[in-house]
């Protein structure tokens, strides 16, 4: 899903080639190959890994066709509508220019479009690579914290020793500086016919504080409509998609089923079902029911509870680590489990790789390739024009003039570029997002902007166009036009 920098470099430099050549006319295959691609895949499944033996995942090598076909396409389509809009710029004979850089630069810029077109589409090709390198690895360490908190329960979970198990009330200890809000859980089964089956009390008003609880985990209703049916209804009963259609419930319908009680004892309880759910927090390996804490406590004389969730005020992972510390200092012996401990216990799996290192050299690669191609189009042009511009001096125009003018152009070039990249490189991101939804439980469903970085990979560029610019101006400066003469 990541393209190697080497491969990108050779990527730009191959379209800008293209575009020199032959102009507009791989726009419109380039474009339709992706988005052909892209349609077949979808509609073929590519985008649902196969799995294989433990946390492997196969998928399509044909998945990665539609986002390298839509960098290209996208990107020569958008020069292309630029060049449209040059054409259309009014010529500096109309007089309506103003000052006499402004009126060359827009000269300049309608009569040497197809130049300038190459430099756009050489920056845009690796801004949009950056781009959208960006705000894959943003979503993917976004989506693994939200996997995590899936596998917690919350940032934090808090388990009494088994010789030390505590009531619900227990809660109210565990607020401490840092913790946001805490919400008990009781674990225990629950006998449907004849099948022993896990079940899940909570406490809806709390649970709704600590936990990640996205729509896609229930069916028919959403996460808030679900939890307020069961704070609301005590008696009622959520119902996991496998065991109602097991057994065949549905909103409404009785649900019998026999309790373990304080003495050990089954005992039986009637429940009522409310609604359906696919996956529940805190319990990775699935849960069958999930009922009222209250109303179980009731039924069966419990008062203690398995653990309790824990959300941190801060979700970062020094603030979470040392919230942890904090608990585990108390006078209850406890064991804590955070986001961090979830990710680090299996590393093997695909959703927990750490991309930041990667990320890192790969968008310094990005900021390398974009100051190389805003350098080269700078000095290329001063290589090409630099009799017309010698000769723009003699004729009267000033030094600071005539940097201006160089300044103008590569601003320009370089400004087209950071637009026409950012929007090509969020259209890649959304493809490479697609990839990644079936890899994680809780589904991506918008895309994590990291501002710094983005705005590190924007400030390069300008920077490397204004650094390219001021040389080139120096250049300028020593440049005589009697030995240009000569030359010829």
């Amino acid at each position: 899903m990541i393209v190697p920098p080497a491969a990108a470099g050779l990527a730009a430099t191959w379209a800008g080639g293209v575009w020199a050549a032959a102009g507009a006319a791989a726009v419109v295959p380039a474009g339709l190959a992706a988005a052909l691609v892209g349609t077949i895949t979808y509609l073929a499944g590519g985008y649902k890994p196969t799995a294989a033996e433990g946390q492997s995942v196969s998928l399509s090598f044909y998945v990665l066709l539609a986002p390298l076909l839509g960098w290209i396409g996208a990107s020569l389509l958008g020069v292309r509508l630029l060049l449209a809009l040059a054409h259309r710029l009014p010529d500096s004979t109309s007089g309506r220019f103003g000052s006499t850089t402004m009126g060359t630069l827009r000269r300049s810029l309608r009569r040497r479009s197809q130049a300038l077109a190459s430099g756009v589409i050489a920056i845009s090709l690796a801004v949009a690579f950056g781009v959208s390198l960006t705000l894959f690895i943003g979503t993917y360490q976004m989506e693994k914290l939200n996997d995590a908190r899936f596998v917690v329960g919350s940032d934090l979970r808090v388990t009494p020793s088994v010789a030390s198990r505590q009531p619900s009330s227990f809660a109210s200890s565990l607020q401490v500086s840092g913790v946001a809000a805490v919400s008990p859980v009781l674990t225990g089964s629950a006998t449907v016919g004849t099948d022993k089956r896990a079940l899940a009390a909570v406490d809806p008003a709390t649970l709704q504080k600590v936990a990640s609880l996205p729509d896609t985990f229930f069916i028919g209703r959403s996460a808030a409509t679900a939890l307020f049916s069961l704070r609301t209804d005590p008696s009622g009963i959520l119902v996991s998609d496998e065991l109602a259609r097991t057994f065949n419930v549905q909103p409404g319908d009785p649900v019998n089923v026999r309790l373990t009680n304080a003495a050990g004892k089954q005992q039986p309880a009637t429940f009522h079902a409310i609604g359906r759910f696919k996956n529940f927090p805190a319990f990775p390996q699935g849960i069958d029911l999930v009922a009222n804490l209250g109303y179980y406590q009731a039924a069966t004389g419990t008062t203690a509870v398995d653990f309790f969730l824990v959300k941190a005020t801060q979700p970062d992972d020094a603030s979470v680590a040392s919230l942890a510390s904090t608990l585990r200092s108390g006078t209850v012996p406890v064991l804590v489990d955070t986001t961090t401990t979830a990710v680090n216990r299996d590393q093997s799996s695909l959703a927990s790789l750490n991309l930041r290192g990667l990320g890192r050299l790969e968008s310094f690669y990005t900021v390398l390739m974009s100051a190389a191609g805003v350098a080269i189009f700078t000095f290329g042009l001063l290589l090409q024009r630099r009799k017309e511009y010698v000769t723009m001096r003699a004729l009267g125009m000033r030094m600071s003039q005539v940097r201006t003018l160089v300044l103008g152009e590569a601003g320009t070039v370089a400004g087209l570029s950071l637009v026409l990249g950012s929007l090509v490189g969020v259209g890649m991101a959304i493809l490479f997002v697609q990839i990644l939804t079936p890899l994680f439980t809780i589904p991506p469903t918008s895309l994590a902007v990291p501002a710094a970085q983005l705005a590190i990979l924007g400030a390069a560029v300008v920077g490397a166009t204004a650094a390219a610019a001021l040389v080139a101006g120096s250049t300028l400066r020593r440049l005589s036009l009697v030995e240009l003469l000569r030359e010829e």
